[in-house]
């Protein structure tokens, strides 16, 4: 069988839309691997922006399985933004929020997203499984930055694609 050679960006975000509509990506290292599979050779950071600017977030779908999946600027999501909260601590200039597993990448998306669009004052977010580090912009700003969090997933009840 021979490889699929895509040189512009355009061409390899379009294999990611039809590999994430298909359902096949649960993570950034399956996206990756997939693309290598089709000729494409793509770093993980390459991977991650390119799930981002497409507007991928990572959730459960319909049969309880976490994979990459569009939601449509007027679909909302069946959950909320505080039901992915089960706790927000703060130290110093951090806010560290645990959430149910899988559900920090699809949060911190959110979150990253309100930090540029300037209803969040923070600089960004790191996001493991179950754990988002919220860096604030000052450096005693963390529990500051932890009630305005609580605050913005109790306002913003419905996961929308913020463009």
């Amino acid at each position: 069988m021979s490889k699929l050679i895509l040189d512009s960006g355009v061409s390899r975000r379009a294999l990611i839309v039809e590999l994430v509509e298909n359902g096949v990506i649960h993570s950034q290292s399956d996206l990756v691997k997939a693309l290598a599979r089709k000729g494409v050779k793509v770093t993980q950071a390459t991977a991650s922006r390119d799930l981002e600017e497409l507007g991928a977030v990572r959730g459960k779908d319909a049969t309880g399985v976490f994979r990459y999946q569009f939601i449509a600027n007027t679909e909302v999501a069946a959950t909320t933004l505080k039901n992915l909260v089960l706790e927000i601590d703060a130290s110093g200039n951090l806010a560290v929020i645990k959430t149910p597993p899988g559900a920090a990448q699809l949060l911190a998306g959110q979150l990253d997203r309100a930090i540029k669009n300037g209803a969040l004052a923070g600089i960004g977010s790191i996001a493991g499984d179950d754990t988002i580090m919220v860096i604030s912009k000052s450096a005693t700003g963390g529990s500051a930055l932890a009630k305005a969090i609580d605050r913005f997933v109790s306002e913003n009840q419905s996961m929308k694609r913020v463009r």
